[in-house]
Parts: structure tokens; C-alpha cells; sequence
């Protein structure tokens, strides 16, 4: 999997913080990038990839996201969480609390699910591949090739539980 976009990096991050808080784990840097990772089911090719700087991207793209959190108040500064350990201020815990309250499908397995429940109405194999929450859509990208890879995209509304759109690859005539 290429590496992900800011966007889809800060989503993540967000959700683990929200998560890592509720469950009482401090949340610290190279923990959270670890996670952050293996959700994002990064090989360790793609985590070495580095950017002109020579830092990780993956790394980086992580760092610019609390950075941005950071900014706009989300993420408590250093100062007050301690080196390296990133905090959700109480804003943004009471913002993400009242987002995840409202959704129908809160979690990447339930997203996944229903894709590939719908997925199974068309193909006969159907292997979750990721499932990623911008705002209120989920994107699960599903392998649906009986020999190589091909990737079917279901597209999920995220408070109503709905299809709002999918792309399901088709096979050649044998």
C-alpha cells in the first residue's frame, strides 16, 4: 500500500488518540506512528521510504499531522503533555466524542463488514484489504481477484450505514 495522504493520516491519528484516551494508554510518538502503521498495513520497504529531509515519510507525514492538531488545539502542546507524548486537549475529545456518537458505523470491522457482505452478493471471494474514515464516509478497498490481485472500492456513509458508491473490477472472459 503507497504511503497515505495527510488527510487519511490525521483520521487515523484522531481515532487512535480518541481510542489510546478512553483506554487510559499515554500516547506516545513512536507507539502511536508504530500503530498508526500497522493499521495502515505499511511494510517496512514502505516505512523506510525517506523524503528529501531524510526523515521517513510516513514518519513525517505522522509528525505534520499532530502538528497541525497541534495549531488549531486539538492536540495538547508539549509543554503540557510531556516530550513526545501526544495528548487530546478536551475540545477535541468532546468534538470527536460527539462526531462517533452520531455515526451508525463507528468502526473500521462494521465498515468493513458491510462491504464485504455487499461484495459477496457480486463475488465469490471477497478479502478485506483497509477500511479509512474521512469525515463521514468510510472507503474499504476489497480484493475480489480469484488469482491476482483486484481491488473492488465500496464506499460507506458512515451515519447511515449505506453503500454510496462501489467499483467492482471485471474479469476477462475465459
Amino acid at each position: 500500500m503507497p504511503i497515505p495522504h495527510l488527510p487519511e493520516v490525521r483520521s487515523a491519528l484522531l481515532d487512535l488518540l480518541l481510542e489510546l484516551e478512553e483506554a487510559g494508554v499515554v500516547a506516545r510518538r513512536k507507539e502511536v506512528i508504530e500503530k498508526l502503521a500497522q493499521r495502515f498495513q505499511l511494510t517496512m520497504a514502505e516505512r523506510e521510504v525517506r523524503d528529501p529531509t531524510e526523515a521517513r515519510t510516513f514518519d513525517h507525514a505522522v509528525d505534520s499531522a499532530v502538528a497541525n492538531l497541534r495549531e488549531v488545539g486539538w492536540i495538547e502542546p508539549p509543554e503540557k503533555s510531556g516530550r513526545a507524548i501526544w495528548k487530546l486537549s478536551l475540545v477535541a475529545i468532546e468534538d470527536l466524542r460527539g462526531s462517533v456518537a452520531t455515526l451508525k458505523v463507528k468502526s473500521a470491522e462494521e465498515a468493513t463488514e458491510i462491504a464485504r457482505t455487499f461484495i459477496k452478493k457480486h463475488r465469490v471471494i471477497a478479502l478485506p484489504v483497509k477500511a479509512i474514515r474521512e469525515d463521514n464516509v468510510w472507503s474499504v478497498d476489497i480484493d475480489v481477484g480469484p488469482l491476482a490481485v483486484k481491488i473492488a472500492k465500496v464506499k460507506i456513509d458512515a451515519k447511515t450505514g449505506g453503500i454510496i458508491s462501489y467499483e467492482i473490477p471485471e474479469f476477462p472472459p475465459i
